[in-house]
């Protein structure tokens, strides 16, 4: 083998050997061997006390967690028991701790707080991320935050993770202004105005029946700082370019105490559509709730996916002017009106190029053939509904 080829070997086997990531598993019971749910994991390195991993145990008490070789404290809480600590050398081999036993602690106490620089809270289902304290400064918006907190990520479906399973509710200030749709949460509000985030276990939806059982249902709540409420705030950005190309894309929010307002728009003539189909079917599918006191209007033009979205990029030029609004209002504690909309005015060119092979007295000849056709497509959807609990 010649110096080269070793070389290169040696430098093969120490980058898998340094970035490769090993699995700590375990499960944790009561001393009366019952599983513990709910409980928090925390992975730190010995030396620098940083969070590098973070889980919630399972309905079998069960948590996983991934970590890179290294020598780090494992730190598990959970409400009225004491907390474990154990040192963990990750080598190249996974890691399964088996079942650990966590003792009550008759002095119980109303939160319990981890003092990774008291960077996270966990009271009862509800686990607080203290945002600024996880920053480096260069965040421009929430999907930059989020990717800097432990244990959660955004996948390739633009969707929000938690330990690498989508979440089910992306909250904003407490309400789900954007349905299933994540991205126009998580690619404009900007990071400035962005406070603590919260990560909630067995949420229960406005005007969902309580009941002795758990939802299952985990939230994500991003809390708006206070400096940035009861007043319209956003971000506007425009551009220009050769050939008159230009767009203007705006974002504006408003959060007071009864209302929560958003109005996303993006006019252009570059061709891009602002929405893709997943997009829209995230934005118009509506969530399903528990069975209550609820009305909805839906007033649409169509029933089918719009024609601007349909027909994707294949077309020579696209003028769009396109604008969604969502709003949630609180009249009373027991009234919840929600409402959004989707307008969309455009205008585009489709080509359409033909070609025909002839043949006449043993000559050949071709005939190209091109058709436009220029289309306007105006396209509106609001969505109502009232939710009386």
């Amino acid at each position: 083998m010649t110096i080269q080829k070793l070389l290169v070997f040696t430098f093969f086997i120490f980058f898998n050997y340094t970035s490769a990531q090993q699995v700590i598993s375990g499960r944790l019971k009561t001393a009366k061997n019952k599983p513990i749910e709910g409980a928090n994991i925390v992975l730190k390195t010995i030396n620098e006390n940083t969070t590098v991993s973070y889980d919630i145990s399972n309905k079998t008490g069960g948590f996983s967690i991934k970590a890179k070789t290294g020598e780090y404290l494992l730190k598990i809480s959970y409400l009225g028991f004491k907390t474990v600590s154990r040192k963990i050398t990750v080598n190249l081999e996974d890691i399964n701790l088996q079942t650990i036993i966590l003792k009550e602690d008759t002095s119980e106490l109303e939160e319990v707080v981890l003092k990774a620089e008291s960077r996270i809270l966990i009271k009862g289902d509800t686990t607080i991320y203290k945002t600024a304290s996880f920053l480096n400064g260069t965040e421009q918006n929430l999907s930059d935050i989020l990717q800097n907190l432990p244990g959660l990520d955004i996948n390739d479906k633009d969707k929000v993770t938690l330990n690498g399973k989508e979440i089910d509710r992306l909250l904003v200030n407490g309400e789900n202004l954007y349905k299933n749709q994540h991205k126009f949460a998580t690619e404009n509000i900007a990071a400035k105005i962005v406070g603590n985030i919260e990560v909630i276990k067995n949420h229960l939806d406005f005007g969902s029946i309580r009941t002795q059982g758990k939802s299952g249902l985990t939230a994500l709540n991003v809390n708006i700082k206070d400096d940035f409420k009861n007043k319209i705030t956003g971000t506007i950005n425009t551009g220009g370019g050769v050939k008159n190309k230009y767009e203007f894309r705006s974002a504006l929010f408003s959060f007071n105490k009864k209302t929560k307002s958003s109005l996303i728009t993006n006019f252009n003539n570059t061709g891009t559509n602002p929405i893709s189909i997943e997009d829209y079917i995230d934005l118009t599918d509506p969530i399903t709730i528990e069975p209550g006191s609820s009305s909805n209007v839906i007033f649409s033009n169509i029933e089918d996916v719009p024609r601007f979205l349909s027909v994707g990029d294949k077309v020579k030029s696209r003028v769009i002017n396109f604008a969604t609004i969502s709003s949630i209002v609180n009249p009373t504690e027991k009234i919840k009106i929600d409402f959004y909309g989707i307008f969309n005015a455009s205008k585009q060119e489709e080509a359409f190029l033909s070609n025909q092979q002839l043949t006449a007295n043993n000559n050949s000849f071709s005939i190209a053939e091109e058709n436009k056709a220029l289309e306007k497509n105006y396209f509106g959807i609001g969505h109502l509904k009232a939710i009386y609990k």
